[in-house]
């Protein structure tokens, strides 16, 4: 049955008008939210800046950290308006309803994220925009798990949502209607974010076999034989220089080896990106998940221009790669507004990427066509 797109030619016409060249601005941002991530949020968790007064390099430090951080918010924000806007007139994602939804409740998290970042907002208005942002990413995976795609990206969306929606109950209950962690609910939502951060941990390898080593590329391509070397080599630095840190705080500390990354280590960790790192091999285990996040992400981002004997379309590539980036960096904090901010892009840019890949779907035929046939 051939593949049709239900869209006319006006929303073509309107969907081209966000069709950018955005990879500079999406490099400067992943380069950004790096630089965030190591001198922002994980020099901070560790102490680094306790005691720092108004001059001396550590002084200087801090203040560049607070501008990345500062920089990185309002960049992923203003990219945050194209990626919705391109979103509701993709012309591969069919249905009418989700976009009057997506129309009806984007501004709130739209305008709060952009304005926060400059801001602070009250408790209940990041509440609201966190409820809408949680609405926005599980009706659109709901889209993407209805097309015509393979199983696998159906599964991949599915963890995704289960990622957003269990993170953003569990803040809401417990930090912002101070549920008791003790009772029965409260109990639910722990264990049920312990299972989140295994997801999150585990979803780099899926995604690694899903994009990076698809139909017609097998994965010792993508590591060994013909690997990207750009892409190899900032994958192999940025996983030992996590396994380092690692290293030497549980040198420093006295605490945690392999097998137990520590209760500092997991501290840190958690106010990083959001993973406690409770269960055994969990340090392991993320600095690998780290390796094949890098090897995905950025094979999709180097090599956008995949042999054509893949089965599905080059198109979307560099979408899918940045989307993982921008998910991970950011981390499973909701209540951080710029991270909310930058993993709601990464969501946006994961499902314009597929949908560029998979552009076609199956429908049924036109009743006056099935009328036709019938006659005859």
């Amino acid at each position: 049955m051939e593949a049709i797109r239900p869209v006319n030619s006006s929303a073509k016409f309107v969907f081209n008008r966000f069709q950018f060249n955005l990879v500079p601005a999406l490099s400067v941002l992943v380069i950004a939210y790096t630089l965030e991530l190591l001198m922002y949020r994980l020099l901070g968790n560790l102490g680094f800046y306790i005691g720092v007064g108004t001059e001396g390099a550590r002084a200087a430090m801090a203040d560049f950290s607070i501008f990345l951080m500062l920089f990185s918010g309002a960049l992923s924000s203003i990219l945050l308006f194209w990626a919705v806007a391109r979103t509701i007139n993709h012309p591969n994602m069919p249905g009418i309803w989700w976009r009057a939804i997506l129309i009806f409740i984007s501004p709130l998290y739209l305008l709060s994220i952009f304005w926060s970042v400059w801001t602070p907002l009250s408790n209940w208005i990041l509440m609201a925009s966190l409820v809408a942002a949680a609405v926005t990413v599980v009706l659109l995976c709901i889209i993407s798990l209805i097309r015509h795609v393979p199983f696998g990206i159906r599964r991949l969306f599915g963890v995704i949502s289960i990622i957003f929606l269990v993170s953003a109950t569990k803040w809401i209950a417990l930090d912002f209607f101070n549920l008791e962690p003790g009772n029965k609910w409260g109990v639910f939502l722990l264990n049920a974010f312990e299972v989140v951060q295994f997801f999150m941990v585990l979803l780099p390898f899926f995604a690694f076999f899903l994009f990076a080593a698809g139909p017609g590329r097998s994965w010792l391509d993508v590591i060994i034989r013909r690997p990207s070397l750009p892409a190899l080599i900032i994958s192999l630095l940025a996983t030992m220089t996590a396994m380092f840190v690692m290293v030497i705080i549980q040198r420093i500390t006295g605490e945690g080896n392999w097998m137990d990354a520590g209760q500092f280590v997991a501290r840190v960790a958690y106010r990083t990106i959001g993973l406690k790192l409770g269960w055994p091999f969990a340090s392991l285990m993320t600095g690998l998940s780290l390796f094949f996040l890098g090897m995905t992400s950025l094979n999709l981002i180097f090599r956008h221009q995949a042999p054509l004997s893949r089965a599905r379309s080059t198109a979307g590539n560099r979408e899918i790669g940045f989307g993982l980036l921008l998910l991970y960096l950011s981390g499973i904090q909701p209540y951080t507004v710029y991270q909310l901010s930058a993993s709601l892009l990464g969501v946006l840019l994961i499902v314009m990427g597929v949908a560029d890949a998979y552009p076609g779907y199956e429908a049924p035929p036109p009743l006056k066509d099935l009328q036709k046939e019938l006659d005859s």
